[in-house]
């Protein structure tokens, strides 16, 4: 059901209410979706979340959507920016 909705949020949904998102959620879309890094970076700040601990779920989440073809885009255009992705596992 998270990952519907986050589909949804980027499929185009550019005014997020990032105030209802959960943590993970909000760190994902601090991440991957420039329309409303911003606001998700200003809620993330308010909230005093520490995304690190999520960076395993929300590589996880970007290699999902990678695969179902949600997010498009060549390497490094809308990866996690913490990185690890493909280059720190030596594929």
């Amino acid at each position: 059901m998270r990952h519907a909705f986050l589909l949804l949020l980027l499929a185009g949904c550019a005014s997020a209410d990032v105030g209802k998102m959960s943590d993970l959620d909000l760190c994902y879309t601090a991440r991957v979706d420039e329309d409303n890094k911003s606001k998700a970076e200003s809620e993330i700040q308010r909230r005093k979340v520490d995304c690190q601990k999520y960076s395993a779920q929300i590589q996880k989440m970007w290699d999902e959507e990678q695969r179902a073809g949600v997010t498009g885009g060549g390497i490094g255009d809308a990866t996690p920016k913490q990185g690890g992705g493909m280059l720190n596992k030596g594929y």
